[in-house]
């Protein structure tokens, strides 16, 4: 099979009613989430973390991660492995999507491959060339095919570099009539040229997450991974249609995907909002006026910690913070479960059911 090398950027879209009506859905939506968080008076951060840490791990599953997700929040209390590490290098890269962006918010191929490097420092990772594209032909089919039998083989060696350029370049500007359909074709194509040996889905995933950034000044207008996660069959055939050139198909499909993943934010927000009106006044009431919105705030962000944590963290003695945490606990607002060393971590129920719905017993 000959290697993909249709990389010319941009593409010419055919736009019909269906496209249309999808493209003024999303932006509406877009303009509903960024609404929400712009104007709401809880503080974005304490929202954040977790709606990284979820992408960080749906997208570190689809490359086949084996964390479970009900292990998620609790990750840090278990013996570092890759798969753990990988899943916190993604989240630490989306949290500081600024470091990886020139002083003019352009994308470099430098910056790209920084997020590669990042990406995958553990282990395994330092085992494929991490911080630098493949020098050798490779192919994607199932386990045993050879690049004859192959599904898909992605761009020669030699043409990574003038690909990637043309692929920065598109990333770096407007070309359609709407910017969101730029995202949809650069996501697409950074894909299908297939940089590195490992990761290139990963980081096309994030660079989905900086286009989202550099259009709304945010870390959440583009966070994927659960949508394609949920269809992902149907991804990986609407991506086989853009290297036949039906970008059309791929475009409405990824348009669709957006639409559910900015629905799903708005109502999980609403629900977040919820609970952040609510609680805080039970935290006053319960624990007292005295440090009740640094530690409803600590626990709304973290989600799971131990009294060891929030009294480091915040600077309150650990006594006081074991008492409050007890208190909180006997309300049925804390969960707490025993980890190795026999200490107990705390789980704040609501917030830890928004993001990774369960039944406590």
């Amino acid at each position: 099979m000959i290697p993909y090398n249709n990389t010319d950027l941009p593409v010419t879209i055919k736009y019909d009613l269906e496209m249309m009506k999808l493209l003024n859905t999303a932006k509406e939506l877009y303009g509903k989430l960024n609404a929400i968080i712009a104007y709401q008076e809880i503080d974005p951060f304490l929202i954040l973390k977790p709606f990284i840490l979820q992408e960080s791990y749906m997208s570190s599953v689809m490359s086949g991660n084996k964390i479970s997700q009900s292990s998620l929040y609790y990750m840090k209390y278990y013996e570092i492995n890759d798969d753990i590490l990988e899943i916190y290098n993604y989240s630490d890269i989306l949290q500081n999507i600024e470091k990886y962006l020139s002083k003019n918010d352009k994308i470099t191929y430098a910056y790209i491959n920084k997020i590669h490097k990042d990406l995958l420092r553990s282990k395994r990772g330092y085992m494929r060339n991490p911080g630098h594209t493949r020098s050798k032909v490779s192919w994607i089919g199932r386990r045993g095919s050879t690049i004859d039998s192959a599904e898909y083989v992605p761009v020669a060696p030699r043409d990574i570099n003038e690909s990637m350029a043309n692929y920065i370049k598109h990333f770096n500007k407007r070309h359609s009539i709407d910017h969101l359909i730029d995202v949809a074709i650069s996501h697409a194509q950074f894909v299908n040229i297939h940089p590195y040996d490992d990761g290139n889905g990963r980081v096309g995933r994030i660079l989905l997450s900086v286009h989202g950034f550099l259009d709304h000044n945010d870390h959440l207008s583009i966070l994927l991974s659960s949508m394609i996660k949920s269809d992902e069959y149907s991804y990986y055939n609407r991506l086989k249609d853009t290297r036949n050139g039906k970008w059309e198909r791929y475009i409405k499909f990824y348009l669709e995907l957006l639409i559910k993943q900015l629905n799903e934010h708005i109502h999980k927000i609403d629900d977040i909002r919820t609970v952040y009106y609510k609680d805080i006044i039970s935290f006053e009431n319960i624990i007292g006026k005295k440090n009740y919105k640094l530690v409803f705030n600590y626990l709304f962000s973290n989600i799971t910690s131990t009294i060891k944590e929030a009294s480091n963290d915040l600077g309150i003695d650990y006594q006081t913070i074991r008492n409050y945490s007890n208190k909180l606990f006997a309300k049925g607002i804390l969960a707490k479960h025993k980890i190795n060393n026999g200490e107990y971590v705390y789980t704040y129920i609501k917030m830890y059911n928004i993001h990774v719905p369960i039944e406590w017993i």
